[in-house]
């Protein structure tokens, strides 16, 4: 029995090293292997883009030593397709190592594309054009003050670049959607830009800067604003009670001082007679202003 355990540590390395010899004798074996590898570059000819995004990987067999199939950075390079002899519209190109390789894999062949074989790529020609800029605003002011402009985003317009079947259709892109409650002094943010739908886009500059200008409200009040009547009857006296209307208003300091009586339009529709005697009363200002309070919400309609 102490015969087994004598020289222990000399069976171990003797062990060891010959489990690491075998180790790099079948690592330097040649193999072949079947896995998924994702598609990373796409060749075309120049002035030329991809107008529908294609299949995103292929199963492939590659060959190559043990050793150099056990490492990964290989793998995530993934596969380069040849498409250079391709010109404008839709091809169902057959895939084989011909126009199929790997990405910066030394001493790795690729031998069978597996699954898919083909691969149908649209293709198009490469445009650029310039297109306005339109801020998605959704904003308030707290109370006392109002939102006095939303200015022109900076810049207003962009240059984008894609396939020109999508570019010839888009006049505009969207920012996201810029949002906030309670504003007291000038909001401004730099907000990304919503791509237009469709493959191969890029944008130059991918964001700009909206501004949204708040000031604190003055209040003005307008006495003796007359009602009109919309789509009154040519054949018939109307006549409502009452006839004019207060109305109180807020708005920016420097506008509202010069905002002109006949600005604001009262008016009820005769074709939204409530029972034929009462109207609701409408009143139209311009949009920086806020009606505050208005003397009354309906009047009487007498028809004679």
């Amino acid at each position: 029995m102490l015969r087994l355990f004598r020289n222990t540590w000399t069976k171990i390395v003797s062990l060891t090293l010959g489990l690491l010899l075998w180790v790099h004798v079948a690592t330097e074996k040649e193999y072949s292997y079947e896995l998924n590898l994702p598609i990373t570059d796409i060749i075309l000819k120049d002035n030329l883009t991809l107008a529908k995004k294609p299949a995103d990987s292929l199963t492939v067999i590659v060959s190559a030593t043990g050793k150099r199939l056990l490492r990964q950075k290989w793998r995530h390079r993934g596969i380069r397709i040849n498409a250079s002899q391709l010109s404008v519209g839709a091809h169902d190109l057959n895939l084989g190592p011909s126009n199929t390789s790997l990405v910066l894999a030394t001493n790795i062949t690729l031998d069978e594309v597996v699954f898919p074989n083909s691969m149908m790529l649209t293709i198009d020609r490469l445009d650029q054009r310039k297109v306005a800029v339109v801020a998605d605003v959704n904003v308030t002011a707290d109370q006392g003050y109002t939102i006095k402009k939303i200015d022109t985003p900076l810049p207003d317009s962009i240059l984008l670049t894609g396939p020109h079947s999508i570019l010839v259709n888009t006049e505009s892109v969207k920012t996201e959607k810029i949002s906030a409650n309670g504003l007291r002094t000038e909001h401004r943010t730099e907000v990304p830009l919503v791509p237009p739908e469709g493959y191969m886009l890029t944008m130059n500059p991918d964001s700009v800067v909206v501004a949204v200008e708040v000031v604190p409200v003055k209040t003005r009040i307008f006495e003796h604003v007359p009602i009109v009547v919309f789509n009154r009857p040519a054949d018939r006296t109307i006549k409502l009670t009452p006839e004019f209307v207060q109305i109180e208003l807020t708005g920016p300091p420097s506008e509202i001082d010069e905002l002109p009586d006949n600005a604001l339009v009262v008016s009820v529709n005769f074709n939204q007679l409530e029972n034929g005697k009462k109207a609701a009363v409408n009143i139209d200002c311009p949009p920086s202003f806020k009606v505050r309070h208005l003397s009354t919400d309906s009047v009487a309609v007498q028809i004679n």
